[in-house]
């Protein structure tokens, strides 16, 4: 009988882990600028396929915006996002999206910054949304780019600026 339960547990734990595990394949994350200057959000969903759907959209206080979306597939640990089709370098477009922390971080590759995305120095190096920032599910929010580039963040305005994770 003990036994039992010990397994029944296990099998608990598991079920918990991969429940945890899923949401966080789902998920809307964003935050507003200090004084609502900027907003910053993330969101992606995960495919029966294991492919992510995602977005991400940067406005910088400045009024710089990069904005990219499309279907990443699975590398490692995360996704990758490629789309080197175009002969010109600033018109492709590399980005591994990679778990961290409850929480993800974005990494655009130097060879292929996606550029023509965003305006000149508007796409950083890296960018990481925490689990603070996470808003909820993506639910509809990926249908189209316009339907997520125009989701409200409902985020308190950050303290700081940039309030969040960025290397250029």
């Amino acid at each position: 009988m003990k036994n039992l339960w010990v397994a029944v547990l296990a099998g608990v734990a598991l079920i918990d882990q991969a429940s945890s595990a899923a949401a966080l394949r789902d998920g809307f994350y964003c935050i507003n600028g200090p004084k609502n200057k900027g907003t910053y959000s993330f969101a992606l969903k995960e495919r029966p396929d294991k492919n992510v759907d995602f977005g991400v959209s940067l406005w910088w206080p400045d009024g710089k915006n990069v904005a990219i979306s499309g279907v990443a597939q699975p590398v490692g640990n995360g996704w990758r996002y490629s789309d080197v089709r175009s002969p010109d370098p600033g018109d492709r477009c590399i980005i591994d999206i990679l778990p961290e922390n409850d929480g993800y971080r974005l990494k655009i590759d130097r060879d292929a910054h996606c550029q023509s995305r965003g305006g000149f120095q508007a796409v950083p190096s890296e960018v990481a949304f925490s689990k603070q920032m996470r808003q909820g599910n993506a639910a509809h929010i990926l249908e189209g780019a316009e339907t997520f580039i125009n989701t409200e963040c409902k985020a308190k305005p950050a303290t700081k600026s940039p309030p969040l994770e960025v290397g250029w």
